[in-house]
């Protein structure tokens, strides 16, 4: 998670709970517990569609630290990437094949 996801679900968030804390307390605790699932699925879609880090990235003067955050995110994916590619590059193409035409498949597939 982002610090940009994370600042993202903190705005928005933060100020349901506590309004659902506000509202519901001196009702049934279990009315509650429900606005606190609600409100956690709420949040947890937020996050899996990207419209959390969206947020995040708009909320201002938190730029210096959500800016940070995601340049580390993205250093670490680049070097991920970078030597993803390196070890693809090592590896043969396939292993015990040879493109000789003799070896070639009839055809109903029987050698021929």
């Amino acid at each position: 998670m982002t610090r940009a996801t994370i600042a993202g679900l903190a705005a928005v968030g933060g100020p349901l709970f506590v309004l659902a804390i506000i509202l519901f307390w001196r009702r049934q605790k279990q009315i509650v517990a429900f606005a606190f699932a609600l409100l956690t699925v709420a949040l947890g879609y937020l996050a899996i569609t990207g419209a959390a880090a969206d947020i995040g990235r708009k909320l201002p003067g938190l730029q210096a630290w959500i800016g940070a955050g995601d340049k580390d995110a993205g250093q670490a994916a680049s070097q991920a990437s970078r030597l993803s590619k390196a070890a693809d590059r090592q590896k043969p193409a396939m292993p015990g094949v040879s493109p000789s035409p003799a070896t070639a498949p009839g055809p109903a597939g029987q050698p021929k």
